[in-house]
């Protein structure tokens, strides 16, 4: 069976402003194109939770404590509380550790399955990916390029199977 492998950065923006649903979703598309990528935004949206909840919990396990043991984390007006309501971001004890963690978690892959009820929806968003006229540069350009590499491995697995 075919997959497409996508790595779980593609779905995590961290400093960056783009990822591969807000890219989907910024485009103006009509018809069949727009049901297909809503269909594959909707296909990926739990590991895109996931994603989201593993970065949490990397930030919490490396959060920085009080003596009573609460995570301390900053406030819009960057003072520290330990109300996780009041909270936007958290203080990170060893960074070095967190970075390593969290880079790793990142590069791991989430594994499509390509199936009958599926591949309409992947072979859409792929021809809408590798064909966009959107323009990127810098580091958008690299991840833009990153994925239509796992979009074109689909077809060079379909291809090694026929000969």
């Amino acid at each position: 069976m075919k997959t497409l492998k996508l790595k779980n950065y593609f779905l995590y923006a961290g400093g960056q402003s783009l990822t591969l649903q807000s890219f989907l979703g910024g485009l103006m598309l009509h018809g069949k194109e727009s049901r297909e990528r809503t269909r594959f935004l909707k296909l990926i949206s739990d590991r895109v939770q996931e994603v989201e909840k593993e970065r949490i919990v990397l930030g919490e396990k490396n959060c920085k404590k009080n003596k009573k043991g609460e995570l301390i984390y900053t406030d819009k007006d960057g003072k520290e509380t330990t109300d996780k309501l009041l909270g936007t971001s958290f203080i990170i004890e060893n960074q070095k550790d967190f970075t390593k963690e969290l880079t790793d978690y990142l590069g791991e892959e989430y594994v499509i399955d390509v199936s009958p009820a599926n591949s309409e929806t992947i072979n859409t968003v792929k021809g809408i990916v590798l064909n966009t006229s959107k323009e990127f540069v810098g580091a958008e350009a690299n991840l833009y390029n990153d994925w239509c590499t796992s979009l074109e491995d689909i077809s060079e697995a379909k291809e090694e199977i026929k000969k």
